[in-house]
This record gives structure tokens, sequence and C-alpha cells, in this order.
């Protein structure tokens, strides 16, 4: 017989899903930027993203790209902590301040001393999802300064119109 789960536990569930494929996005989009510049990917991200790093600005990879990309990247590093711990670390559930949130204990972080805890509520898991999405789309197309609108067209749509009810 199965444990009932309860609806906010998977609510939180699928939030872990959505971050988990929302990385795979970026980790496409870094393959798929490495070779639009000739250079194979290699197995690791770590590997793929010191590639990235290590190309120069030049006619067809301007500064601009550059520097949008290495920020990007800056942005992944600090983002990818987290998912480390979402996704080496069973889900618990903990009430902060009335609130439900998911806790993560990463395996690969407890020392005979402690254990560190990832706390997330649902909203900060949904926005780390939004984060990757968007460092995917500056990986995959540059700097999206770079996309001009003009006065007259309409703006672009929302993440929320985007992504949906």
């Amino acid at each position: 017989m199965s444990a009932i789960v309860s609806s906010d536990q998977f609510e939180f569930a699928i939030a872990r899903s959505e971050i988990v494929d929302c990385h795979a996005m970026v980790d496409l989009a870094i393959r798929t930027r490495l070779r639009q510049m000739g250079i194979d990917a290699k197995p690791q991200l770590a590997q793929n993203l010191s590639a990235l790093q290590a190309i120069k600005a030049g006619p067809t990879y301007s500064k601009k790209t550059k520097a949008a990309l290495e920020a990007a990247i800056c942005d992944l590093k600090s983002a990818n902590n987290l998912r480390c711990d979402i996704v080496h670390g069973p889900m618990a559930f903990v009430d902060v301040c009335g609130m439900r949130h998911a806790c993560f204990i990463n395996v690969g972080r407890v020392t005979p001393e402690a254990s560190n805890a990832t706390i997330m509520s649902i909203a900060q898991m949904r926005a780390l999802s939004k984060t990757f999405k968007r460092l995917a789309d500056v990986i995959l197309n540059g700097d999206p300064a770079a996309t001009k609108i003009s006065p007259s067209s309409p703006p672009p749509p929302s993440q929320a119109a985007i992504a949906g009810p």
C-alpha cells in the first residue's frame, strides 16, 4: 500500500522535477553554444563551462556577448550549488513560521560534525527554475539586451504567460 501524499508535497515534488528539467536546458544550451562555435562538448558540465569561458572574443563572438555569458556562468555556478543539494539530498518537509518548506541535506556535504540543510519555499524553488530558464536563454542566444524592441513593437510575453497556468 502506498503512503498518501499531501497536495503540498506533490507540489514540491513537481517543483523539484522542474528544477532538474530546467537545469538540463542550461546544460543543453552550453553544449549547443560550444558546437555552434566548433568546439566538441565534454561529458561533464564543469568541463564545458571551462571551455566556454576560455573562448576569446572576436569577430563572431563579441565582447558584449562574452560578458553576458560570463555573467550567466557566474550566476549558474551560484544556482548550481542549490541544484546539487536538491538532487543529492532526500526531500523532507519542515514548517518555518507556519509555512511549509522543502528541506534537502546533500549527502555529499555531510560531515561528522554537522549536516547543513537547504530549506526552500515553493516560491523559491519556482524562482530557481526561472533562473535556469533565463540562463539557458542567455547562454544560447547571447546578450538579451542585444535584442532590441522598437517602440511600435508589442512587448515580449512575460515568463508567466509563456509558462501558462
